[in-house]
C-alpha cells in the first residue's frame, strides 16, 4: 500500500482523536465554569480583537504574516534540548529577585504548588502574591489590579536595587 493510501486511512483516526480531545476540553471547561473556576470566570477588562486590530505597534500585514508563518520552527524548538533548559523542574536557585503572582482559584498554575515551589526557591529577594477570587486569566480579568500590583513590585525592587 502506498504512502498516500496509508495517510488517507490515518487521517480519519487523527480527526476522531482531535474531536474527542476538543470535546473533553470543552466538558472540563464547562465543569470548571460550573463551580466558578473557569479561566475567564470574571470576563475580560478589554476587547481583545480591538487590542489586536488597533495596536499601534503592528500593521495588518504583520498579523497576516504571523498567521502565514512556518510553525515547524516552533515545533523544532519545542523538541530541542534548548527548550528543556527553560523548564523550572529542579531549578530553585536564582541570582536575581524571584516574584510570583498567582490567582487563588487558578487550576492551571495551582497556588498550593506555586507556594511549595516558592518555599524551595533561593534568591536574594523573593515575593509571592496571591490575587483573591482570581483564576488563570488574571491579566485579562483583573488587569487594573494586576497592573497596580506590578507597579508596587517595581517600586519595591527599584528602591532595593538602586
Amino acid at each position: 500500500m502506498g504512502r498516500t493510501k496509508k495517510a488517507l486511512k490515518i487521517i480519519p483516526c487523527i480527526l476522531g482523536i482531535l474531536l474527542v480531545l476538543l470535546l473533553s476540553a470543552y466538558a472540563a471547561g464547562s465543569q470548571l465554569e460550573k463551580y466558578g473556576y473557569g479561566m475567564m470566570k470574571d470576563g475580560t477588562d478589554y476587547c481583545l480583537p480591538g487590542v489586536v486590530l488597533f495596536n499601534p505597534n503592528y500593521s495588518l500585514k504583520d498579523w497576516f504574516m504571523y498567521f502565514r508563518r512556518d510553525s515547524r520552527a516552533y515545533l523544532d524548538f519545542y523538541l530541542s534540548d534548548e527548550f528543556q533548559a527553560f523548564s523550572l523542574k529542579g531549578k530553585t536557585t536564582y541570582p536575581v529577585p524571584y516574584v510570583n503572582i498567582n490567582g487563588d482559584m487558578d487550576y492551571q498554575a495551582n497556588n498550593e504548588l506555586a507556594q511549595a515551589y516558592f518555599d524551595a526557591v533561593r534568591a536574594p529577594q523573593k515575593d509571592l502574591y496571591l490575587m483573591k477570587n482570581t483564576s488563570h486569566g488574571l491579566l485579562e480579568s483583573k488587569s487594573e489590579e494586576f497592573s497596580e500590583l506590578l507597579h508596587q513590585v517595581h517600586k519595591k525592587y527599584k528602591r532595593i536595587y538602586r
